[in-house]
């Protein structure tokens, strides 16, 4: 079939005649197309083998450009159609590599020789293609790397071996010059080997290189190669390039590696074996034989040198002709048989000495033989000791007054010594032999042995001491231990035991007088314990006892201490108060280790936060930390729970009493509080706390003892500090019913400041339940505060790591530095590159300058861009916070710092609000806010308590009757109505539960509720439980301590303001906030709708100055101005003239936005609102109303 051609040609009539011609000629023409873009189109669809191009094509393809793309994209041949012949067109036309050019117009013969040229030349070129392509595939199918270069030497072609070789593609390669990518390196030296190229490029002489050439391939590896390197000539013998070749011999070189290590294994195993080894070459056909060659333990067994041995007979060897006779026997016989021999010989040295020799005689295939000689005198001495040894085992069997024999497995005797041979009652060991137990004991003695011994063959397992009672053959009873072991032959078969029985009849009637001795002293124990318990029972109710007389001393001088007092008076007066206290604490040690012991201690098992709860210990301990000085660090990973299950009193009674050693032994420094997350399962917690200070430390030989009772480190720890030694005893206690372990470390294992002494760390363990019912997390809408920029100041580095670890924790972006200067570099640097820091955490106490003197060079330098600053401090004092008010200090912080506390104002800093209010706890007691102040009726029996009790509530403003027992209490509430019986438990006639029981009994009929508050001097397992049992709704400790009792009373009545003592209203004439004729003018004298008014103001007025509060804390300005109008209009309403001013001056400062001055109007309002709100809870407006002159 014709061939296929393509006709590109935009005039229609040339294009036709064209395509007329050529089917003429017998060629197929498809079809006619008219422009570049068709064309190409075409071309891909058909596949012609040749197209007739028109150079000048309408379109955006011209002919030129679409001849170009044609032959790159499908390889077709191409010939020009044009009627231009100028030079600028002919030379660009070349770009497409064209086969032929027809000019216009044009004879048909014409076109069709030039058609035939082309189709003869395509087909010429094609077959130069497919020799090449079979070169090259040829050239890639062998091993050897393959390079051409032309004269220049740049690369023309490169085989896949090369390329794989060289680690470089092949079009990278194609026109590099051979020496920028071919590195040959001599293997040895590492020089370069260039000039191998530069021969055959040069100098067109052949170059072949075998041995010690390195090619540097890919990645820098050097492979060693096989080079050789050739001129390339044409047919007329002409130079026209270079062909080099690289074969990798990396396996050769290994296998000769391999050969060359194979001979240097064979000759170090040679030379350092420890057996000699000869070797000897036959001659005069095997009657003598050459040594030639020999190791060096051969040289010294001989005690001759190689050199002298090499090349020797056997004569010199041996020292006399009966070596050499033995040796040249066994030499003859060996080569002879072909057969290898082993034989025995001594052998006399140069030094006099006898070797015993084993030796070993084998012939090789070269037809030499090797003697291999072991040494074996040592073993031959082992022999000869061993059948010593064998003779002395059998002196020692016959001698010893143990009871042994041998059996098999049968269980006959097979060998006894003398003492075994004397209790079966047999002359001689040798009677015994082949006999069982049944020949010499009783059927059922020598049955139960028999059935033990089939079991250790059976099991293999021996039988160790056990004891057992025999009657001997004589008819004497004796006890024996028996061990019997088995006895197994060099596979491992067990073919025997033996036993060894000792008669321990004397031990077993000690042993029985033991048993005996220790149940009388077990009996003894219980009646010890038993007399303990009683003591510690005694001890806790004598407490009670002691605590009463306590709570009257430290009451009255805590009222002494109220009054006008001299400074000698004062003195003496807190002299007694420190005494008391002291003397206290000594009473609750001692009574809560006599709970213990006395086994009347349990632990709750109530859910708490634990956060609070330690917090709460850190507020307490930080007092006495600052009065010496130190520093107290608190850290709450984030990791660990908040919401637990466990006793939180008792948690805090362990950590108090760690913190509190830690504070007395330590006079500069740190005390760290820590507490990780060790373990946790699905229903527990173990916690693991870490009290760590920097005081005088406990030496080792005292840290195993440190935690029993009445210990303390040394007898001067005791003078100088004080205490009983039962605090860590106690907390040991504590600890071990909560299911943890305590220890301690000293030195300290963290070195976070130089400062104090090698210091201690007090560990602890304890597990808690985790099943809670935890309070809802409140939702918070806010600004983001994530990658909040944080400057940490802070001069204690373990507090610069906690808070860092800490803000680390919520997102934010901390940095710390050590000092005031150290900040205010930070702080210019951050604001001078663009990124000033929006809040700072100064702690107000660093060397120097403090944080106060630092707030003020922040505030006063104009190169920082103002941040928020708050101040942490180790207490709370006025003029500190005087301070922070002067220099515009948002917040200050007491530390230890619980971490919810500073989340909470950082939160509320930067415009965070609660969108719902936490519930209510479900323990709260509401009251009817009252008319008056509380009636409380006192029940105590000792003088001095009721009239220290007296004063303490007297001082609150509240009403207080006195009675002496449960019988005047009950016939006192007959009488009068009280809000509050404040009740002592132990009390003569009727105690104070039994008065409870008997009111609650006769609420249950007339019904009501009378708060009662419980006072006990007890503290032991239950007491709480039997007050509550009781009816009582809550209790109080003696001795009773001021803030402790007014707390109790405030939880019964929550939401109760306090009044004052100035009569039944708690309102003076003069402090009446409410202008009492302008209010009943806006009503228009309308007493009972003012009453209305002011009981609705009454209880809306507390939740509209917190929704107020919170708007200002979120920077609300615009709803504060709205929120405090209205607020202005319902004081007007009630003529409360003080608090409608301050509520104005608020709503101007948040009408012109000036937020600066907001917080100082809003407590002024506050104040008011406050005063206000205690007039409005009396409500007798008819007695005010009188007294306003009204």
């Amino acid at each position: 079939m014709k061939e296929k051609i393509l006709v590109v040609e935009d005039e229609r009539v040339v294009a036709l005649e064209i395509q007329t011609a050529l089917l003429r000629m017998g060629y197929q023409v498809p079809c006619t197309v008219t422009t570049g873009e068709e064309a190409f189109q075409k071309v891909a669809e058909i596949h012609p083998d040749l197209v007739l191009m028109d150079i000048k094509l309408k379109g955006r393809m011209d002919g030129i450009e679409t001849a170009k793309k044609i032959k790159e994209e499908f390889r077709i041949p191409v010939i020009f159609i044009t009627a231009h012949t100028d030079k600028e067109t002919f030379l660009r036309s070349q770009i497409a590599e064209p086969f032929d050019y027809i000019v216009k117009p044009f004879q048909i013969k014409e076109v069709q020789n030039r058609i035939e040229m082309v189709f003869f030349r395509s087909r010429i070129e094609k077959q130069l293609r497919e020799q090449e392509e079979w070169l090259h595939n040829t050239l890639d199918g062998i091993s050897v790397g393959v390079v051409t270069t032309d004269n220049e030497g740049k690369i023309r072609f490169v085989n896949s071996t090369a390329e794989a070789l060289i680690g470089k593609e092949h079009a990278f390669l194609m026109g590099q010059p051979i020496e920028n990518i071919l590195t040959l390196l001599d293997e040895e030296t590492g020089n370069s080997k260039a000039e191998l190229f530069q021969s055959v490029i040069e100098k067109r002489v052949s170059v072949v290189e075998s041995n010690h050439l390195v090619l540097v391939g890919k990645e820098g590896q050097r492979i060693p190669v096989e080079y050789s390197g050739n001129p390339i000539q044409n047919g007329t013998g002409e130079v026209i390039g270079a062909v080099f070749t690289f074969k990798d011999v990396t396996r050769r070189k290994k296998l000769e590696g391999d050969l060359k290590q194979s001979e240097t294994t064979y000759r170090e195993l040679f030379n350092n074996t420890d057996h000699g080894i000869v070797i000897f070459k036959p001659i005069h056909n095997g009657e003598e034989f050459v040594l030639t060659d020999i190791n060096p333990a051969g040289e010294e067994i001989a005690q001759r040198t190689r050199n002298e041995l090499i090349g020797k007979v056997m004569g010199p060897i041996a020292q006399n002709k009966k070596e050499i006779g033995v040796v040249l026997e066994n030499l003859r016989e060996v080569w002879k048989t072909q057969k290898s021999k082993t034989f025995q010989m001594t052998f006399p040295r140069r030094d006099g000495s006898l070797l015993y020799l084993e030796s070993f005689l084998y012939s090789l295939p070269s037809g030499e033989l090797v003697q291999m000689v072991k040494d074996v005198t040592e073993q031959k001495k082992m022999e000869e000791a061993l059948v010593y040894e064998k003779s002395l085992l059998h002196a020692l069997m016959d001698n010893i007054p143990d009871h042994i024999y041998f059996k098999d497995r049968e269980s006959r005797f097979i060998r006894i010594n003398k003492a075994q041979a004397k209790l079966l009652g047999v002359n001689s060991p040798e009677e015994a032999v082949g006999k069982t137990d049944f020949d010499f004991f009783s059927p059922e003695f020598a049955r139960i042995a028999y059935e033990d011994e089939q079991r250790i063959f059976k099991t293999g397992q021996p039988q160790i001491s056990k004891v057992e009672k025999t009657i001997r053959p004589d008819g004497y009873t004796e006890w024996v231990t028996a061990t019997k072991v088995p006895i197994r032959d060099a596979q491992g078969n067990i073919v025997g035991l033996v036993g060894i029985s000792r008669d321990i009849t004397e031990l077993k009637q000690a042993q029985e007088k033991l048993e005996k001795y220790t149940l009388e002293l077990k009996e003894a124990k219980q009646a010890a314990e038993e007399a303990a318990r009683i003591k510690s029972e005694f001890l806790a109710n004598m407490s009670h006892e002691i605590r009463t007389p306590m709570n009257g001393i430290i009451g009255m001088t805590e009222l002494m201490l109220d009054t006008s007092l001299s400074p000698a008076q004062k003195e003496y007066m807190e002299s007694i108060k420190v005494s008391a206290e002291t003397l206290l604490s000594l009473i609750n040690d001692i009574l809560d280790f006599s709970k213990i012991e006395a086994g009347r201690l349990e632990l709750e098992s109530v859910g708490f936060h634990l956060d609070d709860c330690l917090g709460d210990v850190m507020r307490i301990m930080a007092v006495r930390a600052d009065e010496k000085g130190l520093e107290l660090v608190y850290h709450f990973p984030p990791d660990v729970p908040e919401f637990i299950v466990g006793d939180p009193n008792r948690l805090r009674q362990v950590i108090i009493n760690l913190v509190n050693n830690a504070i007395k032994f330590t006079e500069e420094g740190e005390v760290v509080v820590e507490v990780r997350k060790e373990k946790e399962t699905e229903d527990s917690l173990t916690l693991h706390f870490v009290v760590e200070d920097t005081g005088i430390g406990i030496p080792p030989e005292k840290q195993k003892t440190i935690f029993d009772k009445f210990t303390q480190a040394d007898s001067s720890t005791s003078r100088k500090y004080g205490g009983t030694g039962l605090g860590l005893a106690i907390a040991s206690k504590l600890v071990e019913m909560m299911k943890g372990e305590i220890w301690v470390e000293s030195p300290r294992p963290t070195k976070s400041i130089k400062k104090g002494g090698p210091g201690s760390a007090f560990h602890f363990t304890a597990v808690f339940g985790k099943k809670w019912e935890t309070k809802p997390e409140v939702p918070w809408k806010s600004v983001e505060l994530k990658n909040l920029p944080v400057l940490v100041v802070d001069d204690n580095e373990t507090n610069r790591r906690i808070l860092e670890e800490l803000l680390l924790n919520w997102g934010m972006n901390p940095t710390t530095v050590e000092n005031g200067p150290s900040a205010l570099k930070e702080l210019i640097r951050s604001s001078t590159m663009g990124e000033p820091y929006q809040l700072v955490l100064l702690d107000a106490h660093m060397p120097e300058m403090d944080g106060f003197m630092t707030a003020e060079q922040i505030r006063k330098n104009t190169r920082i861009i103002p941040p928020t600053i708050m101040m942490l401090s180790s207490l709370d004092r006025d003029e500190s916070l005087s301070r922070c008010k002067e220099l515009g200090i948002e917040a200050y912080l007491v530390k230890p710092i619980k971490p919810s506390d500073l989340w909470n104002v950082i939160i509320n800093t930067f415009g965070y609000k609660e969108e719902t209010q936490m519930p209510e706890p479900k323990n709260t007691l509401h009251v009817e806010k009252q008319n008056r102040p509380l009636r409380i009726l006192l029940a105590e029996d000792n003088a001095i308590n009721q009239k220290v009790a007296k004063t303490l509530l007297e001082k609150k403003g509240w009403v207080v009757s006195c009675v002496e027992n449960g019988q005047e209490v009950l016939e006192a509430i007959g009488k009068d109505a009280y809000d509050l019986i404040l009740m002592d438990v132990q009390m003569p006639e009727i105690d104070g539960y039994e008065a409870t029981r008997r009111i609650r009994e006769q609420e249950k009929k007339t019904g009501g509720h009378i708060a009662i508050l419980a006072m006990t001097a007890h503290a032991l397992k239950g007491d709480r439980e039997k007050c509550l049992e009781a009816g009582m709704d809550g209790y109080v400790a003696k001795p009773v301590r001021a803030e402790e009792l007014y707390q109790a009373i405030q939880a019964l009545f929550n939401g109760r303001s306090e009044t004052s003592a100035d009569g039944e209203n708690g309102v003076s004439e003069n402090s009446i906030p409410i202008n009492m004729q302008k209010a009943l003018d806006n009503v228009d004298g309308d007493v009972e709708l003012l009453k209305v008014i002011m009981q609705d103001c009454r209880d809306q007025f507390p939740d509209r100055m917190k929704e107020i509060e919170s708007l200002i804390a979120q920077n609300a300005i615009a709803q504060v101005e709205k929120k405090v109008h209205s607020l202005k209009s319902n004081l007007g309403l009630l003529g409360a003239e003080s608090a409608y001013r301050a509520g104005h001056q608020l709503e101007m400062w948040a009408r012109e936005k000036k937020a600066s001055k907001i917080p100082e109007a809003f407590q002024v309002l506050k104040k008011e609102m406050d005063r206000l709100q205690n007039f409005l809870i009396s409500m007798n407006v008819e007695k005010i109303m009188e007294k306003a002159g009204v």
